[in-house]
């Protein structure tokens, strides 16, 4: 199921224009539902969440989390906006540290 998992979220993001950011999909803590993490090339971590098609709750689904990747590539030409961490599952708004103000 993990390997399914980390197969379906690469169909999803293969034909993205970021796909090449995508260094790694570490579906390790899956069966501890814990979340799926893209690594970047920068050695980045983008949470992705739940499997592919898969509800859980507090969690937008796959649709807005691609939203979410295209919108953070749009604006900063990186999924991860720059950023060590960002999490793009749940359901409140999307906050990085570059949007704050000094």
């Amino acid at each position: 199921d993990d390997v399914r998992a980390a197969l379906d979220l690469l169909r999803l993001l293969v034909r993205e224009p970021f796909i090449d950011q995508v260094a790694a999909i570490d579906i390790s803590g899956l069966a501890r539902d814990k979340p799926i993490v893209i690594y970047t090339d920068h050695e980045t971590r983008v949470v992705w969440g739940a499997a592919p098609n898969t509800f859980r709750p507090g969690e937008v689904s796959d649709e807005i989390k691609l939203k979410r990747l295209r919108e953070l590539f749009e604006r900063y030409g990186r999924i991860d906006a720059g950023s060590e961490l960002v999490e793009i599952h749940a359901h409140v708004p999307l906050r990085l540290p570059a949007d704050s103000e000094p």
